[in-house]
């Protein structure tokens, strides 16, 4: 690319050289003559001494002409000041697309120039304006001549590969394999873009979170599963993996990893209610996956095709409470956004609201929520106008709401209205015939996303695994496997890629972990639990404070004593 705008440089400057009979240059932003003629021609790749006139007139950022060298304002304290040429000069900053600043430079050598270059300057900006607009046009059609080889490569490369992907960016199809093409029939003439609609890939079912699709293919309806990948995160770029989900429609849970028998009530429960309305309250340990319940239930549902709102009650603060979940009116108070702000009641109207950790809701905030399951509307802050919402409620807790309820700690009445249907979710010790599927399925989204390495367990590494207690669930296996992924050299996962808790302590954590003998086994087997459930990020070591009841400086002495840090 560089080669090109160099040789659209030199072709004009010869031009300007020309039709001016002055020398001319081109000086980069880091004061490098890249092109010049004349005089200039033995300077090109050199860079000028500092405090010089390039370096002024960059600085300045504007057009100048230099009539009287060694007396002019911009000539003091140059290094050529007292060797100049005593030539006049004229320089125009301008730039290439929008990034590349450049100063062009004419120099009149001889006396009639010299009169010319003064008394008729404005002849040469315009010059130099058509310069930089010939410039600008040529370089631009090359920028987009190199996009389309670009496309065209990225094309090829991904029709390599034996899967049917596609490349989104946002909601928009920018790429499409041709075995994905195969399986939605359509033909290489065929527009890409006249998917769109059909496919409904929008970045709210995208989220690196395995969806069922359903599209009319050859004018009957077929059901996928796709598989979306985040490629960058800034630039909202997501690979997808397409799978045929058959003839019949695929329950969202049979895409899921739910072999033990002790988590299936719980699913039979979750795929019966699903296509009601009632509130849902899901019960379980931090990590056994209550989200994946709730985006079930959702996806099950007959609101599969409005938002689904997950949030999480403890990381909303009190005083957000309010504007958080039922928006605010414009100027409701100092800093509100104009307009307004739709609140998350609002956001999951015919939809789903998933509440988690309800159990940190704030007694106050309590109440005016069982007021909107009541009426099913809001008030937003700063506004007199009842808003009707419909908002199917989901929520969860890791606490036992009715020992709350005893203890004052949460509202008695509240907790009816969310206890209408209670699903149990297992922890994963009591799922053993889970844990080595659900570490194979981690192991092959952690190799999706570095560059395809396979990574296997060995039999050893699978018995470590299925022995250990898991306090931190599922959250803590996949922390677990994406360690040993980034640990390992090998094509496999050796119990000595494990974290150490789990191989040479984790075997006698996990026979002790629920049979606590001494105060020091309790202390530090509740440590244990937490920081696999929590990590020992800033964030998590407050949510350990709390829910161990300790100071800042007791957790520290703790970890110090147990060598947890």
């Amino acid at each position: 690319m560089q080669r090109e705008k160099l040789q659209l440089f030199s072709q004009k400057i010869i031009e300007l050289s020309s039709i001016t009979e002055m020398d001319v240059c081109v000086v980069d932003a880091d004061l490098v003559c890249i092109i010049g003629t004349g005089r200039y021609s033995g300077l090109i790749n050199d860079k000028p001494v500092e405090k010089t006139l390039y370096d002024r007139l960059f600085q300045g950022r504007r057009k100048y002409l230099l009539v009287k060298p060694n007396e002019d304002k911009t000539c003091l304290g140059c290094e050529y000041l007292y060797k100049c040429s005593g030539l006049i000069h004229l320089a125009v900053p301008f730039m290439v697309g929008r990034q590349d600043n450049m100063l062009l430079m004419f120099t009149a050598v001889k006396d009639h120039y010299k009169k010319e270059l003064s008394h008729n300057t404005t002849l040469y900006l315009h010059l130099v304006d058509y310069f930089s607009k010939q410039i600008e046009n040529e370089w631009q059609t090359i920028r987009d001549q190199s996009a389309a080889v670009c496309r065209g490569s990225v094309q090829s490369l991904i029709n390599l590969i034996d899967k049917n992907v596609a490349i989104i960016k946002g909601d928009n199809l920018l790429y499409i394999n041709d075995s994905l093409k195969g399986l939605f029939d359509i033909s290489g003439s065929e527009n890409l873009f006249g998917q769109q609609n059909s496919l409904d890939l929008s970045p709210a079912k995208t989220s690196d979170k395995c969806f069922q699709l359903n599209a009319e293919v050859a004018g009957e309806q077929r059901y996928f599963q796709v598989f979306p990948r985040t490629i960058d995160k800034n630039l909202g770029l997501k690979i997808i993996f397409v799978e045929p989900a058959g003839e019949k429609n695929t329950s969202y849970f049979d895409t899921h990893i739910f072999y033990s028998p002790n988590i299936r009530k719980a699913i039979d429960i979750a795929k019966k209610v699903s296509s009601t309305d009632s509130t849902i309250l899901l019960e379980g340990e931090s990590g056994t996956g209550k989200e994946v319940f709730a985006d079930g239930i959702h996806l099950e549902g007959n609101r599969a095709q409005a938002n689904f709102i997950s949030v999480n009650c403890a990381a909303i603060p009190e005083t957000l409470w309010e504007s958080e979940f039922f928006g605010y009116a414009d100027g409701a108070f100092t800093g509100a956004k104009k307009g307004g702000k739709m609140g998350k009641f609002q956001a999951a109207d015919r939809g789903t609201l998933f509440l988690d950790e309800i159990e940190e809701m704030p007694l106050a905030m309590q109440a005016k929520l069982l007021r909107v399951l009541e009426t099913k509307t809001i008030i937003p802050v700063g506004s007199n106008r009842q808003v009707d919402v419909d908002a199917r409620i989901v929520a969860a807790t890791n606490k036992d709401l009715a020992d709350m309820v005893s203890q004052g700690l949460f509202r008695k009445d509240l907790f009816y209205r969310l206890n209408v249907v209670k699903i149990t979710i297992p922890p994963l010790r009591e799922r053993k015939e889970d844990i080595i599927p659900l570490a194979n399925y981690f192991l092959k989204g952690f190799s999706i996303n570095n560059g395809g390495r396979i990574v296997e367990l060995t039999a050893e590494a699978c018995d470590c695994l299925t022995k250990y207690a898991w306090p931190g669930n599922i959250r803590e296996l996949k922390n677990a496997i994406e360690y040993a992924f980034l640990i390992t050299n090998n094509t496999y996962i050796t119990p000595r890629d494990l974290p150490s808790y789990i191989t040479e302590e984790g075997h006698d954590l996990s026979a002790n972990l629920y049979q606590i003998n001494t105060i020091r086994d309790l202390e530090y087997n509740a440590l244990r639990a937490c920081i696999g459930t929590y990590g020992l990020s800033s964030a998590g070591r407050k949510k350990i404070e709390e829910k161990l009841g300790i100071s800042r400086a007791t957790l520290y002495r703790k970890l110090k004593k147990y060598n947890l840090r």
